[in-house]
């Protein structure tokens, strides 16, 4: 009869027999996402869920950023982050090849052009408007004459044609025209994810996020399809990160806010 000493050696060397050949088989796909020996990672400045300037110390913090960090150190490669007005510049980077990974909404749209990991995040979508303006919830933005703004190639201006039917959509060029464009009355509301519109109601004092969830973007990691490569190494660092508790604290040091609880 085995003994219970014998089954936990048994045990224990298969285990570490299982742990070698993953470890193997992640350090032979590497290259296939770096084959530069660089990591060019794509993001897009204003958002705390890609890459922001801490107000404090000036330094660049996001959970994109971090992300492409992490995952260059455990590829063992230089990470270059790529840095972006605005996301539909990620995205046509990515079409392009340019950049080796992106951290972005995983749209079916974008699953044309992109290969994309487990979702990292869920964030909630919904509005910016003017605390002392006529809008004070969802039901009060599909009104003909109101202007709801939405950033060029982004996802919410997609979804935004096919939620409002009298309101017009406005495309705006960056966060902070759209905040501009608020202030003066131009827009009557702006529409992306809740990690977005937070860091923009910080740059306004009458700027408020209505309370209603109108959606959610599934955040992900994203490789062109051009690269041929194993994303089970993507979902497995991915795992590890929400396993050791790292992913929250990417999160917490960004200041991303909306994000939704799993």
């Amino acid at each position: 009869m085995i003994s219970f000493l014998q089954r936990r050696i048994t045990f224990v060397l298969s285990f570490g027999l299982i742990v070698a050949l993953t470890l193997t088989n992640t350090r032979a796909d590497t290259s296939d996402f770096a084959s530069s020996g660089e990591l060019r990672v794509g993001l897009y400045s204003g958002s705390p869920s890609s890459v922001i300037v801490n107000a404090t110390n000036s330094q660049k913090v996001g959970v994109g950023y971090e992300l492409g960090a992490a995952l260059a150190k455990v590829l063992d490669v230089k990470y270059v982050p790529i840095i972006f007005p605005k996301n539909a510049d990620v995205f046509a980077a990515a079409k392009n090849s340019t950049v080796d990974l992106v951290f972005t909404n995983a749209t079916p749209e974008r699953s044309q052009v992109l290969q994309f990991s487990k979702p990292v995040v869920r964030i909630e979508r919904g509005y910016l408007v003017n605390s002392q303006g006529a809008i004070h919830s969802v039901g009060d933005l599909d009104q003909p004459g109101v202007k709801v703004g939405v950033s060029v190639g982004s996802s919410s201006e997609l979804e935004l044609t096919k939620i409002l039917k009298s309101a017009s959509g406005v495309r705006t060029n960056s966060t902070a025209e759209a905040v501009d464009m608020l202030k003066k009355g131009q827009l009557d509301a702006f529409s992306t994810n809740k990690g977005i519109l937070f860091e923009m109601s910080d740059q306004w004092a009458q700027g408020k996020v209505l309370d209603e969830v109108t959606g959610y973007e599934s955040i992900a990691l994203g490789v062109p399809k051009t690269k041929t490569v194993d994303m089970q190494v993507i979902n497995n660092f991915v795992d590890d990160l929400k396993v050791r508790g790292a992913l929250n604290q990417m999160v917490q040091r960004a200041g991303l806010r909306g994000v939704a609880k799993d």
